[in-house]
């Protein structure tokens, strides 16, 4: 049999294959709409977005113990057997998602020594702790003191004077893009601060990574904006009371 009535004969059961998924699928869609024509599902994420939610209302001032309970509970119930949390349904888990939620679940007062917050934080120990982080969960850090701002990559906030036809002007950058990169643009040009207080702080995380800012002073880029003069004084930490 010639090569090409093989490969024929494959895609032909391919194609059918294929032609069988998908009817399959529509019927599955048409047993899940309503009389009314429309479809009603839950919208998720990873638990990223109620980590930073705990994370953002702390750092604005603004603790509400009753919701936080709430949104702890999700994010436990997401936990898988590893210690860590995935960035999709089932998927492995993710080193950046668990750092954030064990940072948030222990601003929610969970005990760090408990088995939620021990497993995790074996879990991101064995993956590599903060420095193997992605950029945006270093920002997190930074902006409550746990991880160097000169850690971070620079992006002056100057490039928003950059005209349209300069290359990678801020315009060249997609809408949802430019949502992101131009408030950032303002965070890393005035690295404010808000400390975690004292009994949410993740000292933890840094036992395998002693030497964290001389490990990363050859990955930094070499262009930094000077210092500004003087201290800045942080604002004062809100009341936050630890649940066990």
């Amino acid at each position: 049999m010639a090569i090409a009535d093989v490969q024929a004969k494959s895609d032909g059961r391919l194609r059918q294959r294929a032609s069988q998924g998908l009817t399959r699928a529509i019927e599955a869609l048409l047993a899940l709409q309503d009389a009314d024509g429309w479809w009603c599902g839950e919208l998720e994420a990873n638990v990223t977005i109620q980590a930073e939610y705990i994370l953002l209302m702390h750092f604005l001032g603004l603790p509400d113990q009753q919701r936080w309970a709430d949104v702890a509970q999700y994010i436990e119930l997401r936990q898988q057997e590893d210690g860590g949390w995935p960035i999709f349904y089932a998927g492995p888990s993710d080193l950046s998602t668990s750092i954030e939620a064990y940072i948030a679940l222990k601003l929610c007062g969970r005990d760090p020594d408990g088995p939620i917050l021990r497993a995790a934080r074996a879990f991101i120990v064995r993956h590599g702790s903060l420095p193997k982080a992605r950029v945006f969960t270093k920002i997190w850090l930074a902006l409550f003191g746990e991880y160097p701002w000169h850690g971070l990559p620079l992006m002056p906030a100057e490039l928003i004077y950059l005209p349209p036809w300069v290359p990678l002007n801020i315009y060249d950058f997609s809408s949802w893009a430019r949502g992101t990169i131009v408030p950032l643009l303002i965070v890393l040009a005035k690295q404010p601060l808000r400390p975690l207080p004292e009994w949410a702080r993740i000292p933890g995380l840094r036992t395998a990574t002693p030497t964290l800012t001389a490990r990363l002073a050859g990955r930094l880029l070499p262009c930094r904006r000077p210092a500004a003069a003087g201290p800045r004084t942080p604002p004062p930490a809100p009341a936050c009371h630890r649940r066990g």
